[in-house]
Parts: structure tokens; sequence; C-alpha cells
């Protein structure tokens, strides 16, 4: 039967959907529960979210399923982009689970066994996964096989990788969320990717154990590198203030090589002490999407290991690149912007051509709501782009009326679920403050 799952896996028309319903249902016969797929345009984070009570603890744990059905080993750029997200909401995460059809490669097996994340890793892959489904009743029945042999006393288990590192190497962009994001379409490739504009990667060190730590060789490694970008969306907002010890570095191009930071310098961290240093850009970049990882190599006592950052997009911008700009207001809109990415080149161009018209006046282009639909509470059923007018108080300072109403400046007719809006609630949440 276990062969049979293969080749049906193998060979179905629609091979990612089909692992995602499978793994759907494995969670449904093993009480899981609040189990969700992620809505089709989302590249990065997971496949399918779910809950599950510990038994140990009676603690209800939050996991994340990213699912490959690929007829190659898993590489670590294959996972590494949906990792990066996770570091910034702990909370949001106690398991996150690579379900393969395949096995892992090597550089992928060296990062999950040396990560420092706050949640463990769980890996379903290849013989493993086969299992997981022939004792799955509602995974065979999806897949035709009704008369399945399964073992009704099976407890779910796959390989567990947990942080065993006493360094914790916590990486993420200074803003958080940063001021701009940068929506890129690189051939069937939908990516999101933090900016090269004043862009600040934050490095927290912290020592956990009660021995000094001599911190050395610090770099950051070219996981992936793309020069071919078709096109390119960007969703600004605003940004915030904080002032780190700066470290510049340029990225290399070659995948698999690594520029080194602070010299070479030794940081020593005695015993739960923390340091923090912020990466900024140097000069001579070579623009493109690169998928980097910051590794820092250590000593404790007379062990000598490395600790690994979370691998993290960076797009360094071509002025010939393919882009269209907006503002948003209090928040990014991933899934818009990847449908927004898949629109005809007729639309893309025509939508250039009226914005580049708009620079002409005073009038701000937004993705969605506007900071006066948001008081307004103005609902659209699809996603626009809609305009403010704005007054020059000075040269660097824009005013806009808050009597003024936005107005609709293109609809995509690509349908907008008002439950992802920015809100009031929202706002006041963010400033500490609780509506009536």
């Amino acid at each position: 039967m276990k062969h049979q799952i293969k080749e049906i896996i193998a060979n179905a028309d629609n091979k990612g959907a089909l692992l995602e319903d499978i793994t759907y249902l494995v969670l449904e016969d093993n009480n899981f529960f609040n189990i969700n797929k992620q809505d089709s345009g989302t590249q990065f984070g997971f496949d399918l979210c779910a809950n599950k009570k510990n038994t140990d603890t009676g603690k209800t744990e939050s996991w994340k399923f990213e699912c490959k059905n690929y007829s190659k080993k898993i590489k670590l750029q294959d996972i590494a982009p949906k990792l990066i997200w996770h570091t910034r909401n702990h909370a949001n995460i106690d398991h996150f689970v690579i379900v393969s059809t395949t096995s892992l490669s090597n550089d992928l097996m060296e990062l999950l066994e040396t990560h420092t994340y706050s949640f463990d890793i769980n890996v379903w892959a290849s013989d493993t996964l086969i299992n997981i489904i022939a004792n799955s009743p509602k995974a065979l029945e999806r897949i035709g096989i009704v008369n399945g042999s399964y073992n009704q006393q099976y407890v779910l288990s796959g390989q567990l990788y947990e942080r065993t590192s006493p360094i914790t190497l916590f990486a993420t962009h200074e803003l958080n969320p940063p001021f701009s994001f940068h929506y890129l379409k690189c051939g069937n490739e939908l990516t999101k990717a933090y900016s090269g504009y004043q862009f600040r990667y934050l490095i927290s060190l912290k020592n956990t154990s009660e021995q000094t730590v001599d911190c050395l060789n610090f770099r950051v490694s070219t996981v992936d590198y793309v020069s071919n970008i078709d096109r390119v969306f960007v969703q600004h907002k605003a940004k915030g203030v904080f002032e780190p010890i700066e470290v510049k570095f340029s990225p290399t191009t070659t995948i698999g090589s690594a520029v080194s930071i602070l010299e070479n310098k030794l940081v020593k961290l005695n015993p739960y002490e923390s340091e923090i240093f912020a990466l900024t850009l140097g000069d001579n970049l070579i623009p493109g999407l690169y998928y980097l990882i910051i590794s820092i190599d250590y000593i404790l006592g007379d062990r000598k290991e490395t600790v690994n950052s979370t691998v993290f997009p960076l797009h360094i911008s071509n002025k010939n690149e393919d882009h269209l700009n907006l503002q948003v207001f209090g928040k990014h809109y991933d899934d818009a912007a990847f449908d927004i990415l898949k629109i005809s080149g007729e639309e893309w161009t025509i939508i250039q051509n009226k914005l580049q018209r708009l620079e002409t006046t005073n009038t701000i282009a937004y993705l969605g709501r506007t900071m006066n639909d948001v008081i307004n509470n103005v609902v659209d059923d699809n996603w626009c782009i809609r305009t403010l007018e704005f007054d020059c108080v000075d040269e660097n300072t824009k005013q806009v009326s808050l009597a003024q109403n936005s107005k609709v400046f293109h609809d995509f007719d690509i349908p907008l679920n008002p439950n992802v809006l920015y809100t009031i609630q929202d706002a006041a949440s963010n400033l500490g403050l609780k509506l009536p």
C-alpha cells in the first residue's frame, strides 16, 4: 500500500494542492483542531496552521505546516523564506513542520541540527510521511484507498529538531515592520522581500549559559540569488527610530559564499549578557534578490560551535526594474500584492502611466484604505487604489484634511476580504488604547 501511496502523490496533476489536502486530513485524524489553509497567494510562512493540546502540559500549542511535493531533495532555499517571518512573533508558533515527499538536502539538515529558533522544527519527509499517510483513514480515502489497512494505535511522529545552542541569535528588521516591503515576480515565483532602501537589520546575541562565551567570525552568507526580476510592487508606510551599534556589509551574489562583518573582531559575552548590532548596507551593491543568513562562530569552554539566524530575503533595486509604488496606511497587504503582481501587462502599464501623471499633482495614492477611510470605516468590494489630496506646509511636511473623502483611482477587480483591512481598533491598539 505504501508504494501505491507514493505513486498516487508523485503522479497527481496538482501535486502541491493534493499534499496540502492530505496533510489537512492527517491533522483531522490526529486530534488537531482550528485547522486552516493559507491563502494560495501567500508565499511566506506556511501552507496550513492548526492547534493541538499538549497532553503533558495541557497547553494548546500552535503548529504551522509547509508542504513540498517535489521530485528532488528539499534544499535550504526551498524552506528558508518560509521560516523567516516566524521569528518575529514567537508567541504565535510552537512547532514548524516540514512536510515533504522527498528527503532533505545536507545544507538544510545542517541548519536544522544547529537552529536557534524559539520553536521546535519537525520533519515529516519521505518514508516517514508515507507511513503517516498510511495510518490516516481520511487521507487514504482522499487518494482513493478506501480499504487500507492502518494501525488504529498509531502515534504521529517525525524527526524532531529542538533548539540546542546556549547562544540565542535573534535577527529582524529594525522597524519591524519596515518602512517598505518589495513584492517581486520572478518568473512564476512571487516573493516578499525587505527593501534595500534604509535597510537596517538588528542582530541580538544573548548568552543563556553560566559561562563566558567568545563570539568570532561574524558573517553573512548568500543562500540564493536571483538577478532576473520581472515586476516589483512596493508598499510604503511609516517608520520608527532606534540607534544600536552599526555594522556595514555588502552581500555577495555567489551562492554558498559569505562576507565577513565586524572585521573578525571578537565579542565577549559574559553569562546572561546581551549585545545588539545593526546591519546596514555598504557600497558597491549589485542589484537583485538575495536570500541571506547570518552565522556566528562562538567558543564555549573547549567547544567551538556555530549559531545561525533565520534566512531573510533582501531586494537591492535596479533603476531599470518594472516598479509599481503605492502607499499603505497602517499595514502591508501581502495577499493583495501577490494578486496585483499577476495582473495583465496592459493593466500594469496603464496604472503606471496614471500614477506617473499624479506625480505632478499634490496627490498621494494608496493601496486600499487611506487614513480618512479608516476613520470613516470605508470598505470597498474590490482592492482599489485610492487617492487623497494634500497641502505642502513646508518642504518636508504634507498635510491632509481629515474632512476630505478619498477617491477611487483604480479598481483592480480583485475581491477584497474586509477582515484583513487595517481598522480604527488596530490603530488604537497600536497606541495602547482601548475603544469603547
